[in-house]
C-alpha cells in the first residue's frame, strides 16, 4: 500500500506545474474516503503549489 501511495504522491508532485484543469483530470482528490469537490480540489492544488514554491524558494 505504501509503495502505491508513495508513487501517487510523487506523480502529483511531478505534475504540479501542470494547469489545474489537467490536474483535476489526472487525479482524484479525496479526504477520509470522500471525494473532494472541484473547489476543494483546487484549494488543495493551490496549497501544494504554494508549499512547493516555498521549499524551492520561489516566494
Amino acid at each position: 500500500m505504501h509503495m502505491l501511495l508513495d508513487h501517487q504522491i510523487q506523480d502529483l508532485l511531478d505534475h504540479l506545474h501542470d494547469e489545474e484543469d489537467e490536474l483535476l483530470k489526472r487525479f482524484d482528490f479525496t479526504l477520509e474516503g470522500r471525494r473532494l469537490s472541484k473547489a476543494e480540489s483546487l484549494q488543495f492544488i493551490q496549497f501544494m503549489k504554494e508549499q512547493l514554491n516555498k521549499k524551492v524558494g520561489y516566494n
